[in-house]
């Protein structure tokens, strides 16, 4: 998508529905939309209010998502009213099944509550790009909520006689009504500096001229009066209109486990070591790590890949059959199926622990087997030696009987933290103990530098310096264990990942 064409799109949403919009906005900024979104932009210590009604005003286009705790927010009320008002072009996204504000109504949107995560993304992505490419509003159109289709409308003034019999029209219908109105009127708010004039407003201001001096008077007071009935905040209506792309609000979250999800565990095996392919050209930037003693006689270490990888074994898991229900592969079931699995490698290379996994849904897990850990700190850095979607998964106290703690970072920012568990009848269930986003992951053929922290029952997550997410496992199951890293292959192939070096040290 060409910058020159760009229109940024600022998204309104009830805090109610705060995971969903960072969810949805690191979706769309992955695929090269300009989004802006409070929880991303606003600057530490800026002002809220100040912030969001500058966004508002520099933005083109308004995405907001629809739900019954959005459809009664005041905030997302004057949001909206400040948008239309402003000839934005407007994007509703229906997350939950909500009355729809009447301002609404009138615009194409996307149902997220009928079909896949996926296939939402992709109706709100085609809106966007549509409404990114379609020919600047006129201001008129736009000041009464049009948009405009691809191919730009040609416009005719309304002759004075057709708005004459409009308004006249309008009159009658709300006569009876209008007698029985208090004299004080409350426009509806709207966050801005100075209220434009609405189109409403600008089209009966012109009534003097049709009616003849005779009326002038009468009709001016009557004008006044139903320009305060149309600015009256619309009530909700059920929702109607044309959907594009509809989309269901379901966990298909890469980088999330459901609640509880199971996996068959068997017997694990060490990586399979076949030999790598001749690597991309990429190089990697230098590496400033000291030189440490050998993994097998130190616990606190910087492991650096020099070719030796007899302190590190790990499993397979294959996603495929259903992304919730990871199937642990088991040495056997690789030998019995050489063909399927004989391109999948890990191995040591110009001092890389490379991961490649050309299979899609597919997971290689590898754990340190020198020492168990109570309270550690794990720092690695990795390189994503092409721009396929991936996660680089860290690992702490692990144990095959208790579980483990895992920390996974998507490649478009999305991150987890879980509790894995196996249990008596070999199946592994994951607990979500946090989620969340960040825009300092790097996406791409790039490096990042993830670290995790074990201690006690805090876990904290920190991506490229900055502390992610800091939560508690209340549980506090986990004691101690051993200390792993894994990456994983979604849908587009193939992956290849290069651990530059991992470290592992005391927390501070």
């Amino acid at each position: 998508m060409s910058p020159k064409n760009q229109r940024r799109t600022f998204i309104s949403y009830s805090r109610t529905n705060k995971e969903f919009a960072l969810k949805l906005a690191l979706e769309l900024r992955s695929s090269g939309f300009d989004i802006w979104l409070d929880q991303l932009d606003i600057p530490t210590g800026s002002r809220w209010d100040d912030e969001v009604e500058r966004a508002l005003e520099d933005c083109e286009i308004f995405l907001v998502i629809l739900t019954p705790a959005s459809s009664t927010s005041e905030n997302v009320k004057d949001e909206i009213g400040y948008a239309i008002d402003n000839g934005k072009r407007i994007l509703p996204i229906l997350l939950e099944n909500a009355k729809v504000p009447l301002r609404l109504r009138r615009f194409q949107y996307v149902d997220f509550t009928r079909k896949s995560y996926k296939e939402g993304v992709e109706g709100a992505e085609e809106l966007l790009k549509r409404l990114i490419e379609e020919p600047t509003i006129p201001r008129d159109l736009a000041m009464s909520g049009a948009q405009m289709p691809v191919v730009e409308r040609e416009e005719k003034e309304p002759t004075a006689e057709f708005k004459a019999e409009e308004v006249k029209k309008e009159l009658e219908e709300r006569q009876s009504f209008v007698a029985a109105q208090p004299a004080k009127l409350t426009p509806s708010p709207v966050p801005q500096k100075a209220e434009a004039p609405s189109a409403s407003t600008n089209k009966k201001s012109r009534l003097p001229l049709v009616l003849g001096a005779a009326g002038v008077g009468v009709f001016l007071v009557l004008a006044f009066v139903v320009v305060a009935i149309m600015n009256r905040p619309g009530g909700d209506i059920p929702n109607t209109g044309v959907t594009e792309n509809n989309l269901s609000v379901e966990n298909t979250d890469p980088t999330s486990a459901p609640v509880m999800v199971e996996a068959e565990a068997t017997n694990t095996l060490a990586p399979v070591p076949t030999e790598m392919p001749a690597q991309p050209a990429s190089t990697l930037e230098p590496t400033a790590v000291p030189d440490t003693p050998s993994p097998q006689n130190q616990k606190f270490f910087t492991e650096e890949f020099d070719g030796d990888l007899s302190a590190w074994y790990g499993f397979l898991v294959d996603r495929r059959r259903d992304p919730n229900q990871p199937v642990i592969v088991n040495e056997q079931t690789i030998k019995d199926q050489t063909e399927e699995y004989k391109d999948i490698s890990t191995s040591a290379q110009d001092s890389l622990y490379l991961f490649n996994i050309p299979r899609r849904q597919t997971t290689i897990y590898s754990f340190f087997d020198g020492f168990n850990y109570d309270d550690v700190r794990v720092d690695v850095r990795v390189d994503s030696r092409n721009i396929n979607a991936n996660h680089v998964t860290l690992i702490c106290r692990y144990s095959e009987t208790d579980g483990w703690y895992e920390f996974r970072i998507a490649h478009n920012g999305l991150y987890g933290i879980y509790y894995a568990k196996p249990n008596a009848s070999g199946l592994i269930t994951f607990r979500t103990i946090a989620d969340g986003g960040s825009t300092k992951v790097k996406a791409g053929n790039a490096v990042n530098e993830y670290a995790v922290v074990c201690q006690g029952n805090e876990l904290m997550l920190y991506i490229n310096g900055e502390l992610a997410k800091k939560d508690s496992d209340l549980l506090g199951v986990l004691r101690t264990g051993k200390i792993g890293v894994a990456v994983s292959a979604l849908d587009s192939l193939p992956v290849l990942v290069g651990v530059d070096w991992v470290k592992i040290s005391e927390p501070e």
